[in-house]
C-alpha cells in the first residue's frame, strides 16, 4: 500500500496538522480566543436549554451543521491560495514533495479540528432530549452525516483554494457554492412541482437530519395509510443516513482527486509541478 506510505505514514507534509493546530487552536491568537468563545457560548446555551426544556436533539444538530457551515470555509480558503498570497508557495513547489502529499496534508491539518468538534457537538447530541428510546443509533447516525458533510465542505474548499489566486476570493466562492447549492438552487426546483422536492433537497444536511426526525415520529405512530402498502422512505437510517454518509465522503475523496489534479496542471505557475507525480 503505496498510497498510505506516501499519503500518511511518511508524509512531509503532516507537519500541517501541527501548524494548523497552533494557529487555529494556539491561545496567542485574539481571533482563536473568539471562535472558542463563540462555540463555547452556543454549545452551553444548546446543554442549558437540553436539561431545562428537554430540547430535542435536532438543536443541537442544527447548530453543529451551522458551526461547520460557518467554520470550515474560514479554516481552509487560504489553504494554498493564502500560501500564494505570502509568496511561500515557490518555496514549497520546489520541496521535495507532490502534489497528493499537499493536499493530503492540508486536508489532514483540517481532519483533525474538524473532529474535535464534531466530538464536542456530538456530546451535546447524545445528551439531547430522544422520544422512542433510540438515542444511541439515531445520534450516532446524525452525527456521522453532519461529520462527513463538515469533510466534503472541507474538501470542496479545499479545491476552490487550489483554483484561486486570492483567500478572499476563495472563500466568497465556497460560501456563494453553499448558498446557491442549499438554498437557492433546491428551492427553484421545488416550485417546479411536488414531485421534484425530494430530489432538490435530498442533499441537503439540514433537510436529511430533519427527515429522520420525522420519520421516527412515524415509527413511533401508527401508519395512515391501509395496511400492507408499500412503505418507501421508512428507514430513515439507510435513506437519509448511510446514504448521506457515503456521498458526502464520495464526493470529498472526489474533491481531494481534483485538487490533486489541480496542483499537478498548474504549470503556467511553475514548470516544475508538471513533472510531478
Amino acid at each position: 500500500m503505496n498510497w498510505w506510505q506516501d499519503l500518511i505514514v511518511a508524509n512531509p507534509m503532516l507537519i500541517e496538522t501541527k501548524r494548523f493546530m497552533r494557529r487555529f487552536l494556539g491561545a496567542h491568537a485574539m481571533t482563536n480566543w473568539i471562535a472558542v468563545l463563540i462555540i463555547g457560548i452556543l454549545l452551553s446555551m444548546v446543554v442549558g436549554l437540553i436539561y431545562i426544556y428537554e430540547f430535542n436533539y435536532i438543536g443541537a444538530s442544527m447548530a453543529a451543521l451551522l458551526t461547520f457551515s460557518i467554520l470550515v470555509p474560514i479554516m481552509l480558503h487560504g489553504a494554498v491560495a493564502g500560501e500564494r498570497e505570502r509568496r511561500s508557495w515557490d518555496m514549497l513547489l520546489v520541496a521535495p514533495v507532490t502534489s497528493s502529499q499537499i493536499v493530503a496534508g492540508k486536508f489532514m491539518g483540517a481532519a483533525t479540528a474538524i473532529g474535535f468538534t464534531a466530538l464536542a457537538f456530538g456530546a451535546a447530541i447524545l445528551i439531547s432530549y430522544f422520544p422512542g428510546g433510540d438515542k444511541l443509533p439515531t445520534g450516532t447516525m446524525i452525527l456521522l452525516v453532519i461529520a462527513s458533510f463538515a469533510y466534503c465542505l472541507a474538501a470542496f474548499t479545499l479545491l476552490v483554494s487550489t483554483r484561486s489566486r486570492r483567500s478572499m476570493t476563495a472563500l466568497g466562492i465556497v460560501y456563494g457554492c453553499l448558498f446557491l447549492g442549499l438554498i437557492v438552487l433546491p428551492a427553484l426546483l421545488a416550485t417546479t412541482g411536488a414531485d421534484n422536492s425530494e430530489s432538490a433537497f435530498y442533499l441537503n444536511p439540514y433537510y436529511a437530519i430533519t427527515q429522520i426526525n420525522l420519520e421516527r415520529y412515524d415509527n413511533f405512530t401508527p401508519p395512515s395509510f391501509p395496511e400492507g402498502a408499500p412503505v418507501l422512505g421508512r428507514n430513515s437510517y439507510v435513506v437519509y443516513g448511510f446514504a448521506h454518509v457515503g456521498v458526502y465522503l464520495g464526493l470529498a475523496a472526489l474533491c481531494l482527486y481534483l485538487a490533486t489534479i489541480a496542483l499537478n496542471s498548474a504549470g503556467w505557475e511553475d514548470p516544475m509541478l508538471k513533472r510531478r507525480k
